[in-house]
């Protein structure tokens, strides 16, 4: 039977908050000069152990709350240095109090130390105090990153992976990779210090699924570790070592031995390299796991990048016929990991990985050619590039993250756009590929697929002034002479607006001049005169009818020479069909390309579901939960000109909406760039910035399709609408 294993990933740790009325000492910490010193691990002690700690922030400031009233020893511990412990300090109940640690100059000389054979168990005795002061240097860092983790301040941009390897570890079966944005955190799953010395590190239900734990932070920094462990000083280049292996009374438990490595001359924590022990064999020849930890310039730290690795076994049974017998055997193997690739506070970078190449190719979506001479432009970023002959490009000096991608191809240049398409960057040696749709297609999805008689289309709007009722009935109308020849008669092409005064013109000649001109109810507009120039096949114009001036109106006699023929070119002109035209237009935008769709039997796979749980599988959006278990759809991308989390911009240009504005009719609703909804063509939520719309109520049961757009370039124009840089997501419910 195979043997199946699980993985670590992603829960926050937690602190206790300090209760109002508890007894707290808050102060400073400075070096001699006076000069505060960020990243400072500040422990309250009593008589026998810690009992709190916290770390000071960029400013050297803290603030720290004893369990109870008491006499306390405040200690301070710098990376590199030696700690300082104050006299003691009384502390009455509820009491808050000031201090101001003075922090010592004496440097902790690591590369000093002398490497010897002896090891120290169970605690570290007189003659162990090389490897103690190394360990309080290990202990100082840990500390720092779990209470960098546990104030929840500080954001990251993380990309993790999972990897199905075959039994050799070197061919890639399955990978997927995810890119997030949250606080730094502890990134993997284990269980409580308590559990872990009770039951081990590899643990193995009754399902045979077989566990591998990490150790964690809370783990590591206990006195359960330094008892059930030795320690010893080992030497590697220019990094100081303390490794670690259980003591001989742990041997029957799934244990972990491995070591921690420092830099010699900051003393700072740089690694952590384990394996499992006390397991079979096969198990203990692959099953294995790393982590590195940075200072951030802040003064804070954090787990910078993680792996583990675990042996997929299948327990093989020899028949009796060739002498019985069987064992494990290795069938392939499983990796877990990631690593942070930008670290801000606020809007401060305060850690970044190196800078990768982004490569990739560019292919038109149709032929699946290269496009040459493409430009691709990561907005927001001032990053771009351009295709060579082959279609392929690479952008330098970029971090792994999600981003927007505009293309511009001599096509897309042809009618005045670009594409725009969601990029999730993650591995430099996977190269990217973007789909573009041509001029072509895109004219042929505006304009239904029909065979036209010219190539021109004319897009616009066209709206009534003083009453937005008549744009209903508001009818736009082109007309032209047949170049060069004069005494032909005229031709027209007319189509009416739709509800949102929205329009299009199919079939006009290019490099011809075009009268155009719209009317409603007795009132008209003025005429716009343009003419379609190639290389573009579009022309946009904006309409605006007046309910004073008379409708234009055009002889249609054929014995007056000179005088223009109305002519309809029935074949061009958009009349709604009996088709229900909501398929028609999602089926022409699914082919396209330009979005996300869920068609009916995507859904009807899934009509036990809830539309919030579907709708998180959509690339670049967050489902942000109310106080009621409210969902609304926000976006997660980079929005429009302002940079990625500046709430600021945001809110200065007016995109994100704020709580508070919606008078608490929103519960639980955080500030965020929230997705306009569509419902059956009526957009439920017209504010501007769009407030929170609850999506817990939309049974997908009853939907015929869903379709997603993450922009303004993506939008088909039925639906754009100033506010649509946050996403469009459009529901049509079934009618039958």
């Amino acid at each position: 039977m195979r043997s199946t294993k699980t993985a670590v990933v992603a829960i926050a740790l937690t602190v206790s908050a300090t209760r109002g009325g508890a007894q707290t000492v808050r102060g400073a910490v400075v070096d001699r000069g006076g000069a505060p010193v960020p990243g400072v691990v500040v422990q309250v002690l009593d008589s026998t152990a810690e009992v709190a700690r916290a770390l000071t922030n960029d400013r050297g400031a803290f603030r720290v709350a004893a369990p109870r009233a008491g006499t306390y020893r405040l200690r301070a511990m710098r990376i590199g240095y030696r700690p300082v412990t104050t006299e003691p300090v009384s502390l009455r109940l509820g009491e808050e109090i000031t201090k101001q640690l003075i922090l010592s100059n004496v440097l902790v000389a690591l590369d000093t130390i002398r490497v010897t054979d002896k090891s120290s168990c169970r605690g570290f005795t007189d003659s162990a105090a090389a490897t103690f002061a190394v360990w309080e240097q290990v202990r100082t860092a840990l500390a720092a990153t779990q209470l960098t983790a546990a104030a929840k301040a500080i954001a990251a941009t993380t990309v993790a992976f999972e990897r199905s390897l075959d039994q050799n570890g070197r061919r890639v079966l399955k990978q997927s990779t995810t890119v997030s944005a949250d606080y730094v955190k502890q990134p993997w799953r284990t269980i409580s210090p308590e559990l872990l010395r009770r039951d081990g590190y590899v643990v193995t239900t009754k399902d045979n699924v077989t566990n591998y734990y990490a150790p964690g932070l809370d783990m590591l920094l206990s006195a359960g570790f330094v008892e059930d462990h030795c320690f010893r000083l080992t030497n590697d280049r220019n990094r100081l070592g303390i490794g670690f292996e259980p003591t001989p009374d742990r041997r029957k438990t799934p244990e972990i031995r491995g070591t921690m490595w420092l830099d010699r001359k900051s003393a700072e924590l740089r690694s952590l390299e384990y394996r499992y022990a006390n397991i079979p064999p096969e198990q203990a020849d692959e099953a294995r796991g790393e982590m590195e930890f940075s200072r951030l310039a802040n003064g804070a730290w954090a787990i910078t990048k993680w792996t583990i690795r675990m042996p997929v076994l299948e327990n093989r049974v020899t028949s009796q016929a060739f002498g019985g017998g069987g064992g494990l055997r290795l069938t392939g193997i499983e990796l877990t990991g990631g690593e942070l690739a930008l670290v801000r506070v606020g809007s401060d970078t305060v850690w970044s990985r190196p800078a990768l190449v982004m490569s990739g190719i560019i292919v038109d979506s149709a032929s699946k050619k290269p496009v040459d001479a493409a430009e691709i432009d990561l907005s927001g970023t001032g990053l771009r590039a351009t295709s060579d002959n082959r279609g392929r490009f690479q952008i330098s000096n970029i971090l792994p993250g999600e981003y927007t991608a505009a293309v511009h191809t001599r096509s897309l240049d042809s009618i005045s756009t670009a594409y725009q398409t969601p990029v999730t960057f993650v591995d430099p040696d996977t190269p990217i590929e973007v789909r573009v749709p041509t001029a072509s297609q895109l004219e042929s999805t505006i304009c239904g697929g029909k065979q036209l008689p010219a190539p021109g289309v004319v897009l616009g709007t066209a709206t009534v002034v003083g009453d937005t009722a008549l744009t209903h009935s508001v009818s736009v109308v082109a007309e032209w002479n047949e170049p060069g020849v004069t005494d032909s008669p005229g031709r027209r092409i007319e189509t009416r607006a739709d509800s949102h005064g929205l329009f299009r013109l199919c079939g006009v000649p290019l490099n011809t001049t075009l009268a155009i001109r719209a009317s409603s109810s007795g009132a008209t507009s003025s005429g716009v005169t343009a003419k379609i120039t190639p290389p573009n096949h579009f022309l946009r114009v904006a309409l605006v009818v007046d309910r004073n001036a008379p409708v234009a109106t055009l002889a249609a006699s054929e014995d007056k020479p000179g005088q223009k023929k109305a002519v309809t070119l029935d074949s061009v002109v958009v009349r709604e069909k009996a088709v229900d035209p909501r398929l028609r237009e999602y089926e022409d935008n699914r082919r396209l390309g330009l979005g996300q769709f869920f068609t009916r039997a995507d859904l009807e796979k899934r009509s036990s579901s809830q539309i919030d749980d579907i709708l998180q599988d959509l690339r670049g959006v967050v489902l942000i939960r109310g106080a009621q278990a409210n969902a609304y759809l926000a976006t997660k991308r980079q929005v429009n000109f302002c940079p990625a989390k500046d709430t600021e911009c945001m809110i200065r240009h007016r995109i994100v909406w704020v709580p508070g504005n919606g008078f608490n009719t929103h519960p639980g609703a955080a500030l965020a760039c929230y997705a306009q909804i569509w419902l059956d063509n009526q957009l439920m939520n017209p504010e501007h910035p769009a407030e929170p719309f609850d999506l817990r109520g939309l049974n997908p049961s009853a939907m015929e399709s869903v379709e997603y757009y993450d922009g303004v370039t993506n939008t088909p124009s039925r639906y754009s609408r100033q506010g649509s840089e946050c996403g469009v997501l459009v529901i049509h419910t079934r009618r039958s």
